[in-house]
């Protein structure tokens, strides 16, 4: 039986278990929709109904922004169109069958994300451009062959030419035509590449269902947020980073924003957010900024994740932090003392990183019974006794970078523990230890241990890193190490003098 044999119901329900791009490599190579055959409609149909996503530029793995407005399933899932001008014809074509079926058919969302790094030609660059503002203005004509979600990702990496300012604007200008199809924005340069257009100059149109904006590296200074918040009523995510906004005075956080980051600005406060506008703001990133100190900032209470690492914070002081707070993030600081900071019951992500610890308060875990994850790596830490008592909920904990000579580690093996590191403690030996029943993945090394013995492993160990250390010889039985047969124990560069005895 092969798919033509098939009811045309089973053969769409078939098709939508394949990859867009794989359906249209298969059935459609360089086929006009008006010449296709049944079988190959219905791929066509399957193909076009779901999002369209056009890419143009250059987008590499390490610099996609792409990864914003789509999951990894969503991506898979989309078809995918390499060049704003191969975006352009389908695009057009599609507008073509719809204008003359009976049974149009459109996609559920089309992305028009154009990045570029600089190397390409201009008279590249300049065709990709125009390919762009022609299907925004595709767009702009009929609603009965509307889209009715559009985003749209514009980068560019280098100073722009008379030419490509001038195709920029008019696709921030076409931009304003999509009123309420637009959902998703971004408007991104390097920071070495001047700011030569105001992109908030499109928020002079409303846009109700605009949930998304990224201006990153834009030259947007306070004096120009107002407007965001009348135009996008709706907005969830506001992403102002790498700009020049000194302050959060003027930051238009309204009701619907659920997600704030300033990264990268030169803020000094965290000051200045109206609580009664914050009602919904549930993360808020002012991490790689010039804040010195938290001492009497109030949050809104609805904040779940705060993210001010890569500070110049250098004493926490009075805080009082949200009671809802699940993650906080104080990493690449100045820290040194953690006195005054109360934490809430509901945290459970704690990053304290790269700071100046030597110790924590005896009971700053007393309220922590949700937390799960604590990294306290590259501190000041000697003594693993001043770390005060840690939740017994605890599950990952980092503690590289310290300096904790000694094998007592009984303060910090709490009964849930699944990862344990501390490499680079300068730890010297491990003997007679018990490591809770649930610890999967544990460091030991870049540290000094020669020695190794009378250690139970727990059942659920899979991971043991040894390596770099000064170990003389590695055998279980010999040294007493209860340790299960299939865990992988890691000894590169040690200094073995026998052979490993499993």
């Amino acid at each position: 039986m092969q798919l033509t044999d098939l009811p045309d119901e089973v053969v769409a329900r078939v098709f939508s278990y394949v990859s867009p791009n794989v359906l249209h490599d298969k059935f459609l190579p360089s086929k006009s929709w008006d010449t296709l055959s049944g079988l190959q409609l219905l791929a066509y149909k399957s193909i076009v109904s779901g999002t369209i996503i056009v890419r143009g530029g250059n987008h590499t793995n390490k610099m996609d922004s792409v990864g914003l407005f789509h999951t990894q399933t969503e991506l898979k899932s989309a078809f995918t169109i390499k060049t704003m001008e191969r975006g352009y014809d389908t695009i057009r074509d599609l507008i073509m069958y719809n204008m003359k079926s009976q049974t149009p058919v459109l996609p559920v969302e089309l992305g028009l994300y154009y990045r570029s790094d600089g190397h390409e030609t201009e008279e590249y660059v300049v065709s990709e451009l125009r390919a762009m503002v022609k299907i925004l203005e595709l767009l702009a004509v009929g609603y009965s062959s509307a889209i009715p979600v559009v985003n749209v990702q514009l980068e560019h990496n280098a100073d722009p030419s008379p030419t490509l300012k001038s195709l920029r604007r008019k696709v921030t200008n076409r931009m304003s035509a999509l009123d309420k199809r637009l959902c998703k924005v971004l408007f991104a340069r390097e920071f070495a590449a001047s700011p030569f257009y105001d992109h908030l100059q499109f928020m002079s149109s409303r846009f109700e269902n605009l949930k998304q904006i990224h201006f990153w590296n834009d030259g947007i200074r306070d004096i120009s947020l107002p407007r965001v918040a009348s135009c996008a009523p709706n907005l969830q995510v506001l992403d102002l980073s790498g700009n020049s906004i000194s302050n959060l005075v003027r930051v238009p956080v309204s009701e619907s924003i659920t997600v704030l980051r300033v990264r990268a600005n030169g803020l000094t406060s965290l000051e200045g957010l109206e609580f009664k506008s914050c009602g919904s703001l549930r993360v808020l990133d002012a991490s790689v900024n010039d804040i010195g100190s938290l001492e009497g900032v109030f949050l809104p209470p609805s904040i779940r994740n705060l993210d001010v690492s890569f500070n110049a914070i250098a004493k926490v002081g009075l805080i009082m932090l949200p009671a809802n707070l699940e993650t906080l993030k104080l990493s690449k600081n100045s820290i040194s003392s953690l006195t005054h900071l109360e934490l809430p019951p509901s945290l459970q992500k704690l990053q304290l990183d790269s700071n100046n610890i030597t110790a924590l308060p005896i009971d700053f875990f007393h309220h922590t019974h949700k937390l799960t994850v604590l990294d306290l790596s590259d501190n000041k830490i000697d003594d693993l006794d001043e770390l005060g008592q840690l939740p017994d909920s605890l599950q990952h904990l980092k503690l590289d970078g310290n300096q904790i000579d000694y094998s007592n580690l009984s303060n910090i093996l709490q009964p849930n523990l699944r990862t344990l590191s501390m490499a680079s403690t300068g730890l010297v030996s491990l003997t007679h230890l018990n490591f809770p029943p649930y610890l999967s993945d544990i460091n030991f090394s870049k540290n000094e241990i020669s020695e190794l013995a009378h250690i139970k492993f727990g059942p659920h160990l899979a991971k043991l890193d040894l390596s770099y250390n000064r170990l003389e010889s590695y055998n279980p039985a010999q040294q007493k190490l209860d340790i299960p047969a299939t865990a992988m124990v890691i000894l590169e560069h040690n200094s073995l003098k026998d052979e490993v005895e499993k």
